[in-house]
């Protein structure tokens, strides 16, 4: 036990030196410490996510018996509730052990920022097409634009070609970014100035703002 909490200590200081944000790669490798030093040959599994939420679960009890959870960032005393909850489904040496890794966890989560949210965000298809006279295709435009209180993150974006372009490939002429939007302008650079062409395509990008 005693080794495991110094291997706790040792990663706890690395961690909370090393990122501003709570990192989810950190609270994962606290969380393995935890689960090698007090759980391994028990049913219980214990989780922990950088946003603030802490779930201990025993899968042997039916429905949501077997699971308490709390969200530290959310609320006072969130020790003393986990605690209390983990009391009805685990003993007293499952307790005792988990308590220290639980405390350690906790004070990492609470003294680093929510990480913030991001997700992947998807503009309209457009198109391009050439046909007669037997050039390349007209410019297109395409575009993700971020939502209310979001912003795009830089380098985020990209063009995605939906579909195969018919008789050509794209050419991109103009690529437009600010934190609110990202738009690439491209063509159907034909192939066969004897055959019309045809490409759709449409942008990806990050967006990103503080957790909430």
């Amino acid at each position: 036990m005693r080794r495991w909490i110094s291997r706790l200590a040792v990663a706890a200081a690395a961690f909370c030196a090393s990122t501003a944000h709570a990192d989810q790669a950190s609270v994962d490798a606290l969380t393995k410490l935890a689960k090698e030093g007090c759980l391994v040959g028990t049913q219980f599994d214990f989780k922990a996510s950088a946003k603030g939420n802490l779930t201990f679960r025993d899968p042997t009890k039916p429905g949501g018996q077997g699971e308490v959870s709390t969200d530290i960032r959310n609320g006072s005393g969130a020790v003393a509730i986990l605690d209390e909850r983990i009391r009805v489904i685990a003993d007293q040496q499952t307790r005792d052990c988990m308590h220290p890794f639980v405390i350690k966890i906790m004070n990492y989560i609470i003294e680093h920022p929510a990480p913030p949210e991001t997700k992947t965000i998807r503009g309209v298809t457009v198109g391009s097409h050439a046909g007669d006279p037997r050039a390349d295709g007209n410019d297109a435009t395409a575009c993700a634009i971020a939502e209310a209180g979001w912003t795009i993150v830089n380098g985020s974006g990209s063009l995605v070609p939906d579909g195969q372009p018919a008789n050509g490939s794209i050419g991109i002429t103009n690529t437009d970014y600010n934190t609110q939007h990202f738009c690439q302008t491209f063509h159907i650079v034909r192939a066969d100035t004897g055959h019309s062409a045809q490409a759709n395509a449409y942008v990806t990008a990050v967006e990103t703002r503080p957790a909430h």
